[in-house]
């Protein structure tokens, strides 16, 4: 009797672990334990030990400031001397052991214009970006 009890039980087990587990998402009461299974929308089982991922952080746009204006290179002459005529001033200028004499009106090299000349400054406008720029000349002896 005992061996008959012992032989239908092992009968039953093996028919209950031999059933099909259910669909992801369908529900399984019909054996011991109730299976519940959750799939993940690309179709892997989802684990429910597993740390949480973070969520993934908005990409923050590079912000770049815009480039500096257009400037003009260092005025690249030294003073020399000046000579005073009845209605004008001629201004003798040094570049590269080079001299040169500016006048208002003049063109330096193509590069430079002279705009006027003072007892103080030079007034010189550099062509390619229109920008003016001063030179100081020291006051007369």
């Amino acid at each position: 009797m005992k061996r008959a009890l012992l032989l239908s039980l092992a009968l039953l087990a093996s028919m209950v672990t031999g059933q099909e587990s259910p669909a992801p998402g369908e529900v399984s009461d019909s054996g011991p334990l109730l299976v519940l299974a959750r799939p993940k929308a690309d179709g892997l089982a989802l684990d429910l030990f597993a740390p949480p991922t973070p969520p993934a952080l908005p990409a923050t746009p590079q912000v770049t400031s815009p480039p500096p204006p257009p400037s003009a290179p260092p005025l690249p002459y030294a003073y020399l001397g000046r000579m005073k005529k009845a209605d004008s001033t001629i201004v003798y200028l040094l570049r590269n052991q080079e001299m040169l004499i500016a006048r208002p009106g003049d063109t330096l090299e193509g590069l430079y214009e002279v705009r006027s000349v003072t007892d103080t400054t030079l007034r010189l406008v550099y062509l390619p970006l229109g920008i003016e720029q001063t030179l100081s000349l020291p006051a007369e002896p």
